[in-house]
């Protein structure tokens, strides 16, 4: 579905239908640094674990893993949890891995227990993505159309409303990789809805991160029925999130939103 040239427009928000704002102009996240993307943010011993579950494809259309929270439960017992999802063109893995923490040290954390992980997996019917390009003139609009751009938390807001309206009220994320002489923007989102899974992948890349706004932003996305629903539901004993000092283990990069991450190297 091959879009044009979007131009910023002047006017007020619209507002998407679960509620968020959505911009009529080039949105710029607020990123913030963060410590690697994808399954390197996964702790080893529970990347190894979902290997040998057979649940991390060779190649994936998207994958998010937030970062690892160290919780305090009334009783002052400790654990952590890891929550993540990934697809392919024929599936998608959404799940949470939690494990007991026990004191280590003054003010510090240790791994005292086994992941204990569950989740869904949802089988799909193999299709190809369907793929567009956009985006939005190079250069600082002025005048009546107003700033060019406006910041964000909303990932989605980087992308028109005509290739993420099906995704809307999904789970949606957005990221900055960059290094000398390169530079790579990324949304991805998910969305199941009546039997059918839908995916997205949008990806800008450029020579460097001031170069991105007038990169082409390249879309794919994925619109198919599911086939299977695996669900496993582990026991959790509650917990409640709470700042508590952890080993580099537990501890991440903390972000201005759950949603939005910046990598450079």
């Amino acid at each position: 579905m091959p879009l044009p040239v979007q131009h910023p427009a002047a006017g007020a928000p619209a507002v998407r239908p679960h509620g968020g704002l959505a911009r009529r102009g080039p949105a710029t996240p607020d990123y913030a640094p963060t410590d690697g993307l994808g399954f390197g943010r996964l702790p080893d011993s529970l990347l190894r674990l979902l290997r040998m579950r057979g649940l991390i494809p060779l190649s994936t259309f998207a994958v998010w893993v937030d970062d690892p929270v160290a919780r305090r439960r009334s009783d002052g017992t400790h654990d952590q949890q890891v929550d993540a999802w990934w697809a392919t063109e024929s599936r998608l893995v959404t799940c949470s891995g939690r494990r007991e923490l026990a004191p280590f040290r003054k003010g510090r954390l240790r791994p005292s227990g086994s992941w204990i992980v569950g989740g869904t997996i949802h089988d799909l019917v193999p299709v190809v993505p369907e793929r567009s390009a956009w985006r939005y003139p190079s250069g600082r609009a002025s005048g009546p159309l107003g700033p060019p751009a406006v910041v964000t938390d909303e990932p989605l807001d980087l992308l028109p409303a005509a290739v993420t309206g099906p995704v809307v009220g999904g789970e949606s994320r957005c990221f900055l990789q960059w290094r000398s002489g390169w530079a790579e923007e990324s949304v991805i989102a998910h969305r199941v809805v009546a039997g059918r899974v839908r995916l997205l992948r949008g990806v800008r890349t450029a020579t460097g991160r001031e170069a991105l706004t007038g990169a082409d932003w390249v879309v794919e996305t994925v619109d198919t029925p599911v086939v299977r629903t695996t669900t496993c539901s582990p026991s959790v004993t509650p917990a409640t999130t709470a700042p508590c000092p952890a080993d580099g283990s537990t501890a991440a990069a903390h972000l201005n939103t759950p949603a939005i991450a910046a990598s450079g190297w």
